[in-house]
């Protein structure tokens, strides 16, 4: 396999993977879970605020090669593109989010989410006689 052939497919899981920042944070909950506080949350612009914390965060003194200080910070400069992208597309969610949260710093008490939903038998039209 030639150079050009392993850099167009290095290219095209960088593109497949990037954006995932934005997924993950679309799919975080809107109040952190009662038994743990410190869950992260639905936030505008979290999928940006992840990568870049993900980056910040990395071990780069035990990265034991040079084709990671060449391959990651290339990964991440287009995952944060592409999350800054889709950032950008989830905006009007993340930024109801947000304004809930703040009208409403309590969430909901748990019980009310699951209570039963019960559904009325329907009854036959009038008229007709019903079988068992």
């Amino acid at each position: 396999m030639g150079g050009r052939n392993k850099l167009v497919i290095a290219a095209l899981a960088a593109a497949l993977g990037g954006g995932c920042g934005t997924v993950d944070n679309v799919r975080r909950p809107v109040y952190p879970l009662p038994n743990s506080p410190s869950t992260h949350v639905c936030r505008v612009y979290g999928g940006v605020r992840g990568d870049f914390g993900m980056m910040t965060e990395y071990p780069w003194r035990e990265t034991p090669s040079l084709i990671d200080y060449v391959v990651l910070p290339l990964m991440a400069a287009v995952d944060l593109g592409l999350s800054a992208a889709g950032d950008t597309v989830t905006l009007p969610y993340t930024v109801g989010v947000e304004v809930w949260r703040a009208f409403n710093p309590d969430p909901p008490p748990r019980e009310s989410l699951q209570s039963p939903v019960t559904v009325a038998e329907p009854t036959p039209p009038t008229g007709q006689v019903v079988r068992p």
